[in-house]
């Protein structure tokens, strides 16, 4: 009674205060929490609407948010098990020549509540040591309200999977308020088991059903299940064919109350888009592309694309055609062809050839793909260029094995998850061609936030090359290069490692590139900001690599992350200057540096 009463008083303090105040707008220049001893000031007030004012969030004081502010500092405590938590007393202390208040807080924690017991009810299906390994809570944990909630919907979850799309989990409870512990029991109704009828599909105009019904992870007559109706909405999404795919049961039908048809209902894409795309970068300059593509050839989900790109210093032209599943088999085979033409500063290339792909799924973030090349190339380059003819011409023939693991939650602006790839390259030898290497990559890109506003990165790129049989050397557009925009920031594109008496990058058969951190902040909605270090080289050989040590960047940038994509603006400075080489590059480009 004693708690209801001074809660009731401050209620009334805060109606009055807040008369006065409603005449102007009050910043809010702090917020003093009291009485907190399991939870920081910090995690507090991010539950609160009521801010402290600064440049960045100009708030002012609303009475009515701040009500809102305390049922919602007391609703936390609730779930967290400290069902006694209480607003002892709260006070809003205005500053009318400044025109800003401070509110101050005072809160009574009460002891927590735990769990004293845990039984089931009704679970004729799984035992209930089955269950038991389902669920966070256990005995003599503390009580939350949100573990219990996730409790119930991963044995709802566990049911559904295993056909009782039905069931129903209701948790009830035995409170000690004395004693601070709670008995908890799960009553379960678990339904009849339900078996997949009919698949009916509807939505579709172009796309056939031996498309769609391909991608599913179940067939009429199996035990209907819960996850696999989400992997095969995930499947299907993933085509790319669809906007939108949601498959769910029918009602069921009178006559057999453990029969269920399936419904797929989903929404098609265009399937042929023509893209134009002009944009600017401070290697490329000026550069345009332009695309047609058919990503649904007569409703096959087969895909076909033309696409043309041209800039200051590249141009080229390639023709695509992907089989999703070959010779009806999980097995993804892509077909490539091009033309391009690139002047780099130590040699000029012109190639035309093509990449026959085999791809395949271990699950849902890792795969494999095989791969054979065959490309006919004429190099001119300079006299002065190592080891090289004024003019050369020469085709690869190789055969590529790539392993790739992909965890990243945006492949375009990535916050959470990493990526993995192992690239082996063997050419020449039995696949004759003019030159036989092998070749060795390794790539690693990690990402993590830290906050709400904070995402850290690092990655890393690790590769070896090395010439076999009658070759006399590697031709020097295969080899390895680094320096730039997406690799270490502070130096020229490519220009890193082994060069010609024009001082003209010619690339190494080793490389090292470490993108060491990269930490970005969103300091206000699409804007942010980037403190980087890099550090990297290329070696000509082994013994060049024992010898010469890193080349390091230091930087920092900016992003805007517009409709046609995060615009990027780096300046890096070289750590290591040596005579001759300017303090550090600028950059920008679209796409974040890795």
């Amino acid at each position: 009674m004693k708690r209801f009463v001074s809660t009731f008083i401050a209620g009334v303090f805060l109606i009055k205060v807040s008369v006065g105040l409603a005449q102007i707008d009050f910043k809010v220049r702090m917020i003093e929490i009291a009485g907190n001893e399991h939870y920081s000031d910090l995690i507090l007030q991010k539950l609160m609407l009521t801010r402290s004012y600064n440049w960045l969030t100009r708030n002012h004081y609303k009475s009515h948010l701040l009500e809102d502010d305390l049922a919602a500092i007391i609703q936390f405590y609730r779930d967290e098990g400290y069902l006694e938590a209480a607003i002892e007393n709260f006070e809003v202390i205005s500053d009318s020549l400044k025109k800003n208040i401070v509110i101050k807080i005072q809160i009574t924690e009460g002891e927590r509540t735990k769990i004293a017991g845990i039984s089931f009810f009704g679970n004729q299906t799984f035992p209930d040591s089955m269950l038991f390994r389902l669920i966070k809570s256990s005995h003599e944990a503390p009580y939350k309200k949100s573990v219990l909630e996730n409790d119930r919907i991963k044995l709802l979850t566990h049911y559904a999977d295993h056909g009782f799309i039905e069931a129903k989990v209701e948790p009830g409870f035995k409170l000690s308020a004395e004693a601070h512990k709670i008995l908890i029991d799960f009553n379960i109704q678990e339904g009849p088991r339900v078996i997949i009828g009919n698949l009916k599909i509807s939505g579709t105009k172009r796309t056939k059903d031996f498309a769609i019904l391909r991608e599913l992870e179940f067939k009429q007559g199996d035990v209907y299940s819960y996850g696999k109706i989400l992997q095969s909405q995930r499947n299907l999404y993933l085509t790319g064919l669809f906007n939108s795919v949601f498959i769910h049961p029918e009602e069921k039908s009178s006559e057999l109350q453990t029969m269920r048809d399936i419904r797929i209902e989903a929404n098609e894409k265009q399937g042929g888009e023509l893209n134009f795309g002009i944009g600017y970068g401070s290697l490329e300059r000026v550069r345009g592309s332009i695309e047609l593509l058919h990503n649904n050839l007569m409703g096959t989900g087969r895909q076909a694309g033309l696409s043309g790109s041209a800039s200051s210093i590249a141009r080229r032209i390639e023709l695509s055609y992907t089989e999703p599943w070959l010779f009806s088999t999980r097995t993804k085979a892509d077909i490539n062809a091009l033309i391009e033409r690139r002047e780099e500063p130590a040699y000029d290339l012109q190639r035309y050839g093509g990449k026959f792909t085999l791809g395949r799924k271990f699950d849902d973030y890792s795969r494999f793909n095989l791969a054979y090349r065959y490309e006919i190339s004429k190099l001119s380059t300079e006299a002065s260029t190592i080891n090289l003819k004024p003019e050369e011409k020469g085709n690869i023939r190789g055969l590529i094995f790539s392993l790739i693991r992909d965890s990243r939650d945006n492949m375009i602006n990535t916050s959470r998850g990493s990526f993995s790839s192992l690239d082996i390259e063997g050419a020449g030898a039995f696949l004759k061609g003019t030159s036989t290497f092998l070749r060795l990559t390794i790539r690693q890109k990690y990402f993590y936030p830290v906050g709400r506003r904070f995402i850290f990165g690092t990655s890393f790129t690790l590769g070896w090359m090395d010439k076999f049989g009658a070759s006399k050397e590697i031709p020097i557009n295969e080899r390895f290069f680094t320096g730039g925009a997406t690799s270490v920031r502070g130096f020229k594109e490519k220009y890193l490692g082994p060069e010609n008496e024009s001082n003209d990058p010619i690339g190494g058969k080793i490389l090292i590139n470490l993108n060491l951190l990269e930490f970005r902040y969103t300091f206000y909605k699409k804007l942010s900001t980037v403190l980087f270090l890099d550090m990297g080289n290329v070696w000509a050989n082994h013994d060049d690599f024992l010898k010469l040590g890193f080349r390091k960047g230091l930087g920092m940038g900016a992003r805007y992350n517009s409709p046609l994509g995060i615009l990027r603006f780096d300046y890096g400075i070289k750590l290591d200057r040596r005579t001759g080489e300017s303090f550090g590059e600028f950059y920008f480009s679209v796409g974040q540096a890795f």
